[in-house]
């Protein structure tokens, strides 16, 4: 059985405008957003490095379509802050690494390295090449 008393019911009406006022806000905030912040649609594959973010692979992007026009300097000032923001980015995964397992470390290692290649083959490869080389 509800307690119907008008001090019960007084709160209720009470809650209810604050909550009707919260979502009038809210709504208010999320459409200034949608309207005044532009919206860029980056896809990032599975081949894609750890250290490429969304950020990142769209500057990537603009450094290439700058690179096309013949803009070198623009996309060289680009390059720069990539750069920075992959170093910051593989700095801070290292710094989760200092008390990591070894297997964190190889399964670390390992997303950094080719799968495909295998290493036996990449040796012989090499020794190939150099031997050819004195030759």
């Amino acid at each position: 059985m509800y307690d119907l008393r008008a001090s019960n019911i007084d709160r209720q009406r009470y809650d209810i405008a604050i909550e009707y006022v919260y979502v009038q806000f809210v709504d208010t905030v999320m459409s200034i957003v949608k309207q005044s912040v532009p919206i860029k649609n980056v896809t990032l594959g599975p081949r894609d490095p750890d250290y490429v973010t969304p950020l990142v692979k769209s500057l990537l992007r603009q450094r290439n379509r700058l690179r096309r026009k013949g803009r070198i300097e623009r996309a060289n000032d680009i390059a720069q802050k990539i750069n920075l923001l992959i170093s910051q980015n593989r700095s801070q995964r290292f710094e989760k690494l200092s008390n990591a397992t070894s297997k964190q470390l190889w399964d670390a290692v390992n997303k950094t390295r080719n799968p495909k290649l295998s290493t036996g083959s990449l040796l012989l490869h090499d020794l190939d090449a150099v031997n050819d080389f004195f030759c």
